[in-house]
């Protein structure tokens, strides 16, 4: 690694410590003694530290967290480079999980220009996915009335040269809705017993967007919130990088304690049974859509889970439930 990715990573350090002594009134010194420890003994980076509050965990907790270190050994032993083509290439989910997947689709290069202005005429609003990406970076959602018979031909051009997954627009169950503009979905990461195939949910996050936004993510400013395995209801304040900590969802004032996730033991079904199906990767992230009429819609599934979520917010200390998996 250049060394510029070193001084830059210390200089985050600094601040993010220096934010952390200032805002908690804990002593430089011990911070700076601590970190370095926290960092080599158990792999925590600075975001973990300090957002993740590993600073206040004592060091019997420390050892039983899922840092980054432990993260990215749980992933090199659960799901093999060779194995994670079908979650990375969304066209191949979408074939391969085609009993969880109702929504209308089409891959740009593959498409021909009839089936997309069919498509485009028939649903009038269509969601676009750069491949590629991540959180949620380049999506966006193309319109009939706006494109007009005469756009489309040069709007197919331009997408089929490209790498693009074309959707269908999910109409989400209404109780889910909470002023957004985006579909607001479930993350849901399960854990393949090697043993016996059997897959076990490890935990599940609601993500809700805020104002006008077509996606939820929290990278986007969307809000997170845990659920309880066993009934489905949120059990946790929301992590987010614009409304850290609210009980009540910005935008819509919704009391979100309490809150009932609906089709709950749908959700469980059908996760447990895509990660039995893929067993060739036994940790994974399923994306999860809840539609109007009930059906638990798989959005795609990720091979390296945002392990943020896992840790930073509600329940934490999965390194002790996921390790007994791994050996």
């Amino acid at each position: 690694m250049k060394v510029s990715f070193y001084t830059d990573y210390f200089k985050k350090c600094w601040k993010m410590l220096w934010q952390l002594h200032k805002s908690e009134h804990i002593s430089m010194l011990v911070l700076l003694v601590d970190y370095p420890w926290c960092l080599l003994r158990h792999g925590c980076l600075i975001r973990h530290y300090v957002l993740g509050n590993f600073y206040k965990r004592r060091e019997f907790e420390r050892k039983r967290i899922m840092t980054y270190r432990r993260y990215l050994k749980a992933q090199n032993y659960f799901n093999a480079k060779k194995d994670i083509h079908v979650l990375e290439n969304k066209h191949e989910f979408n074939r391969f999980f085609s009993e969880y997947v109702h929504r209308s689709w089409l891959y740009s290069p593959e498409m021909s220009l009839t089936d997309f202005g069919k498509l485009l005429k028939d649903k009038k609003v269509l969601i676009v996915k750069p491949y590629n990406t991540c959180e949620g970076e380049g999506v966006h959602k193309i319109y009939f009335d706006k494109v007009g018979d005469a756009g489309i031909s040069p709007l197919y051009r331009k997408l089929n040269t490209g790498k693009y997954m074309i959707e269908e627009c999910i109409s989400q169950d209404p109780s889910l809705c909470l002023g957004s503009t985006s579909v607001n979905t479930l993350r849901v990461e399960t854990l393949l017993d090697k043993k016996n195939n059997k897959s076990h949910i490890v935990k599940a996050l609601f993500r809700a967007g805020v104002g006008h936004t077509d996606i939820d993510n929290y990278a986007q400013g969307g809000c997170v919130y845990e659920v309880d395995l066993a009934t489905g209801r949120i059990i946790s304040s929301a992590l987010s990088k614009v409304n850290p900590n609210v009980l009540f969802h910005p935008g819509t004032n919704t009391f979100m304690l309490g809150f009932q996730i609906p089709c709950w033991d749908k959700v469980v079904k059908v996760c447990n049974s895509a990660q039995e199906k893929l067993r060739v990767c036994g940790f994974v992230g399923w994306d999860v859509a809840i539609s109007i009429n009930g059906e638990c819609e798989l959005i795609e599934g990720n091979h390296n889970p945002d392990y943020e979520l896992l840790e930073f917010k509600g329940t934490y200390r999965y390194w002790e439930k996921v390790r007994p998996y791994m050996y």
